[in-house]
């Protein structure tokens, strides 16, 4: 039941538009050369490509100092003059998402699948223990 109940909240989850749109403004987030650093905000289901990243008041250039990432949410870094290996960037992006009511609403059903579960398991149990109980509770009674 646990299954099925996954399935049918993401199926529902999945076939929800992501219809909002939200602006990260001035994200702190850690340059380390050769390495990818994965941004704060990771919910979304569509990362744009008009992400700012700056380091000392200066703008950084994609594809010289560091590489975006939307696929999964990380900026890759270059060492260049402009990255700071272990220094502080901090980069504006967007991002598409489903309503915060949807988001919401998933937890809450996939909450009540799992107490179902739990439910289910503890009923079937019961049956099992009940019916162990039944053949070998008669054993040493007199009539």
């Amino acid at each position: 039941m646990l299954l099925v109940g996954l399935f049918v909240v993401s199926s529902i989850f999945g076939s929800i538009p992501a219809s909002s749109t939200s602006t990260v403004s001035n994200e702190s987030i850690s340059m380390a050369v050769g390495n990818t650093t994965t941004v704060d905000e990771t919910y979304g289901s569509a990362y744009r490509e008009n992400e700012t990243v700056t380091a000392g008041g200066t703008t950084l250039s994609e594809g010289t100092d560091y590489e975006w990432y939307p696929s999964n949410q990380s900026v890759y870094w270059y060492g260049t003059t402009n990255v700071s290996d272990g220094g502080t960037a901090s980069i504006t992006y967007s991002f598409d998402h489903k309503p915060e009511t949807a988001r919401r609403s998933i937890g809450t059903i996939s909450s009540a699948f799992s107490i179902g579960a739990v439910a289910v398991i503890t009923l079937v149990a019961s049956v099992i223990l009940g019916l162990v109980g039944g053949f070998g509770g008669s054993r040493g009674r007199r009539r």
